[in-house]
């Protein structure tokens, strides 16, 4: 748990420094850049305190924040704060332009532990975790687990 409150104070100091790169902003922006940015440390916050592994975890955070950096209207701030939310067609699912993967992940596998997942829900998490981890668990288990993308 050391490790975990120790990635959390990294983070808070991380996104200090990236809510002062928007200080150029318009006072709006600001402000729904500050929210965006509380929320996304309270959405880790949870995450963590949920027992999600903190190294996916710190990819949601880092994610978000480069979305906040890269936004250029409070609209899109606005959508950033959202949660991520797929919609499913019949046929699969959609996910919106700020959906974050391992956040869905994440999503997925708590409300896995409230109620059975559905075959197309269960296909969506695993697929998820794929894209995650590298490696299909109903194959097997491999000795390193490591996350696609992060060194």
């Amino acid at each position: 748990m050391i490790a975990d409150e120790f990635d959390m104070i990294m983070e808070i100091a991380d996104s200090i420094s990236v809510f002062a790169e928007l200080e150029h902003r318009s006072q709006a922006f600001q402000r729904a850049a500050a929210e965006a940015i509380e929320s996304s440390l309270k959405l880790v916050r949870f995450f963590r305190n949920q027992g999600i592994r903190s190294d996916v975890v710190h990819v949601v955070y880092e994610k978000r924040m480069a979305q906040i950096q890269a936004a250029s209207t409070v609209a899109e701030l606005n959508e950033i704060l959202k949660p991520a939310k797929p919609h499913y067609t019949g046929n699969g699912f959609i996910t919106g332009p700020y959906d974050v993967p391992e956040e869905e992940m994440i999503f997925w596998s708590l409300a896995s532990l409230k109620a059975p997942l559905n075959h197309d829900a269960s296909e969506r998490y695993m697929e998820l975790f794929r894209q995650t981890f590298g490696f299909d668990i109903r194959e097997g288990v491999p000795q390193t687990i490591r996350i696609q993308g992060v060194e």
